[in-house]
């Protein structure tokens, strides 16, 4: 029965007319389906407007030598990074000889800082320089940091040299020999070098009268210098509103910061308010006056707020007034 309908189905023309338009049905679909384009290439990130980069003249040197630790800072003119302080965190057996910082412009537009240390080794062994960080804000008013790589070092207490060529040889000259004078010579040399190492190793080891650092520059003075350098930028001669508002809010939250020890960088202005509401340091009126600065800053920088050149130069007058008295100056 089964094979006597399929050869039915075979002889009916039917049949075959009724498989080609399932066929043709199916291609239909199949062109009509929807094509998944490939996925689009990711955008690479933009560059950091702060580069540091950092290298030593020598990574070999001996006991008393000095090395010189060069930092390059590159960075856009409109960015103003936050450098360190002079004095390094250096390992024991490093200590800091001199401080030097430079600025020049690039030609590609881009000021370059440069922070040159000078270095001495008093101690034998392989050494880590630690790396340098800088901070800056970025195009979004968020603080960013960036530091430099370490650098290794290796201290060793005299350098290798060529040894000399061997001197010709002559015959010995027979001499009459007082072997008791001999043995006496050579214990009192021996002798003598054991108490001369003993000595050389006792005073390279004695414990040495490390110089007192420098003390650091009080925060009043950094934050009465940078507003300095701000009511005499060009971004204020040229009324750049925002700029000088970001610049102005960055200088008073660093201020804040460093004096009173708490992260005024990374809280919003509210957070400042609440947390100078509880200072006791900080009088009604000294509050009052930051917080109309931080809040005045704010209107420019997230409300597309306008402000003259004399009213900048008041604002950074007021910012002035504040650090003196928050500093009893």
């Amino acid at each position: 029965m089964r094979g006597s309908s399929q050869l039915s189905a075979l002889r009916d023309p039917r049949g075959g007319r009724r498989r080609g338009a399932l066929l043709l049905l199916a291609s239909l679909l199949v062109a009509a389906a929807p094509v998944t384009p490939p996925p689009a290439a990711a955008t690479p990130p933009a560059p950091s407007p702060v580069t540091v980069a950092a290298e030593v003249d020598t990574t070999r040197l001996t006991l008393g030598d000095t090395v010189t630790l060069t930092v390059r800072v590159d960075h856009d003119p409109a960015v103003e990074p936050i450098l360190p302080e002079a004095r390094l965190d250096l390992p024991d057996g490093i200590e800091q000889a001199g401080f030097a910082r430079t600025t020049t412009p690039d030609p590609n537009g881009h000021t370059v800082e440069r922070l040159v240390w000078q270095l001495r080794a008093w101690q034998v062994g392989r050494f880590t320089l630690p790396s340098v960080v800088v901070t800056y804000l970025d195009a979004d008013h968020q603080e960013q940091r960036t530091a430099s790589r370490t650098i290794d070092i290796e201290v060793v207490s005299v350098r290798a040299t060529e040894d000399e060529p061997p001197r010709p040889m002559t015959d010995p000259v027979p001499l009459p020999v007082n072997w008791r004078l001999v043995a006496m010579v050579a214990g009192f040399a021996v002798l003598l070098a054991a108490g001369l190492v003993a000595g050389i190793t006792a005073w390279r080891r004695r414990p040495r009268k490390q110089p007192p650092p420098p003390p650091p520059t009080p925060p009043d003075q950094v934050a009465l210098e940078a507003l300095l350098r701000l009511a005499h930028s060009d971004a204020l001669a040229e009324g750049d509103a925002e700029r000088v508002a970001t610049r102005l809010s960055a200088i008073t939250r660093h201020y804040l910061e460093h004096r009173l020890t708490f992260p005024a960088l990374e809280s919003t202005t509210r957070e400042v308010e609440q947390w100078l509401t509880s200072c006791d340091e900080v009088t009604t009126e000294m509050r009052a006056t930051l917080l109309d600065l931080l809040f005045a800053t704010d209107r420019v920088k997230f409300a597309q707020g306008w402000a003259t050149v004399d009213e900048l130069t008041a604002q950074i007058d007021r910012a002035k007034e504040a650090v003196t008295q928050l500093g009893g100056g």
